[in-house]
């Protein structure tokens, strides 16, 4: 699995969340070798952010981390990643702005080739996200498993390359434990 594969796909389970989009080398041999990273992040605009009309907002973040890609007995690839990002949303009208801390595991719990051209993992990404006002008070906080989903990859007929993997499909799947919608914790303070 590349980091920018698997990225994609987060940027569809992160309520509220930008995630960077860096690219890595396709997963060599069992075990793999733990990789470090750092992304500066890059400003995006986002128009009517979260469904609310006419709110913009700017997003900027930082994440560091170290990620580790293996290949399994069945020839797919594994991911994990342990990494702090930082992120800032700003509404662009006003200046209003909320900070989030995220300390986050994420990894595979499974990579299942479908047989028909497709792969589905099975992620969990546990952590502490932490949700702060402009005046550094806390507005939301949520820990343990903070988001637990499937994705689905249309596999480009070679299911032991990720490098050339098409996401297909983000499948959310119940984490048993406190959720929180960072959309709405964010566009209630900004907006």
């Amino acid at each position: 699995m590349t980091r920018l594969r698997i990225l994609t796909a987060m940027a569809a389970a992160f309520a509220g969340m930008v995630m960077p989009t860096v690219a890595i080398a396709p997963a060599s041999a069992a075990p793999g070798k733990w990789e470090t990273f750092h992304d500066p992040g890059a400003t995006e605009i986002v128009e009517d952010y979260c469904g609310v009309t006419g709110l913009t907002a700017k997003n900027d973040y930082v994440v560091d981390g170290r990620f580790k890609a293996s290949t399994g007995r069945k020839g797919v690839s594994y991911y994990v990643e342990i990494a702090h990002s930082t992120d800032h949303w700003t509404n662009v009208a006003t200046g209003a702005y909320v900070t989030v801390e995220f300390s986050y595991r994420f990894a595979d719990q499974s990579v299942t080739d479908n047989g028909d051209g497709t792969l589905t993992e099975t992620v969990r990404v546990t952590g502490n996200q932490v949700f702060y006002d402009q005046e550094g008070q806390r507005i939301g906080h949520v820990a343990g498993v903070i988001y637990h989903f499937q994705l689905v990859f249309d596999n480009a007929g070679t299911p032991t390359d990720p490098s050339d993997d098409v996401f297909l499909e983000n499948i959310p799947l119940r984490t048993g434990g406190k959720t929180i919608d960072g959309c709405a914790v964010i566009s209630a303070a900004i907006g």
